[in-house]
């Protein structure tokens, strides 16, 4: 299962008693071939992600014979994020990928201790499956 280490492009490193904001999303692709497509669309938010003011960090994972997609992405505050996914590429691809993403898709939003980073495929896995 291809997937990236935790990307933290700033270097910030948090603050263990500090509580972040933590976005999770479960994309499921329709077709196999809309892989190539999702993988595109992935980069380019990778590459605004990059650039996003007040992000900690991010990483993706993408299980191809499952056919999903799942990313998880640390923020400073509810405003970066906000800021982020009402912008750019990321609002973009929100809007195109109803053509390729499957029922089900889902996005959580929780909070995460700096001393617990970075979060654990395992603890967002278990965050979808509960929220």
């Amino acid at each position: 299962m291809p997937e990236t280490p935790w990307i933290s492009p700033f270097k910030i490193n948090p603050e263990p008693e500090t509580d972040y904001i933590i976005q999770i999303t479960y994309l499921p692709l329709r077709s196999y071939l809309d892989f190539p497509t999702f993988f595109k669309d992935v980069q380019k938010v990778q590459d605004q992600l990059q650039k996003s003011h007040g992000l900690i960090g991010f990483k993706l994972r993408a299980d191809i014979l499952a056919k999903q997609g799942y990313t998880i992405s640390v923020w400073e505050n509810a405003e970066s994020l906000k800021k982020f996914i009402s912008s750019g590429a990321h609002k973009e691809t929100m809007d195109q990928s109803r053509d390729y993403l499957g029922e089900g898709r889902k996005f959580v939003t929780a909070f995460i201790k700096g001393s617990d980073f970075p979060p654990s495929w395992e603890w967002a896995i278990k965050m979808l499956k509960e929220n």
